[in-house]
């Protein structure tokens, strides 16, 4: 649980208030993102795997009061209203897309973060 907490605290009451649709919704996908990252990440059984998301679908209904299938729509590839596992995949939280700027939000621009990525590559390289 402290690895979730300690993803969590990397965004800054700033971060939250950068939000795409909400505060409270930014906020939820981080700790499922977090969640994820340190506990899905590391079970190998399938079974298991399908377990755990069901279990985190479950509790951002029940104890968060939100509709994940809602929550994360914007990740819905097949546009079947159902999120998972695979769609979960395009969940994203960092701080690539800003240089010199600490900031962690969620990523949703994938073409920015290569683009950032391969600039910061040259940097290094150049620096070689």
């Amino acid at each position: 649980l402290r690895r979730v907490l300690e993803g969590m605290c990397l965004q800054t009451a700033e971060d939250v208030m950068d939000f795409v649709d909400s505060a409270a919704n930014e906020h939820t996908r981080l700790w499922a993102h977090e969640v994820l990252r340190v506990f899905y990440d590391r079970i190998r059984d399938s079974a298991d795997r399908e377990w755990f998301l069901d279990m985190v679908k479950d509790v951002t209904q029940e104890q968060l009061k939100m509709n994940f299938n809602v929550l994360f729509a914007h990740l819905d590839q097949d546009g079947d209203g159902d999120i998972d596992s695979e769609e979960l995949r395009r969940l994203f939280f960092g701080h690539y897309t800003t240089e010199g700027v600490d900031t962690y939000d969620e990523l949703t621009d994938f073409e920015e973060v290569i683009s950032q990525l391969k600039t910061r590559v040259k940097k290094f390289e150049a620096l070689r």
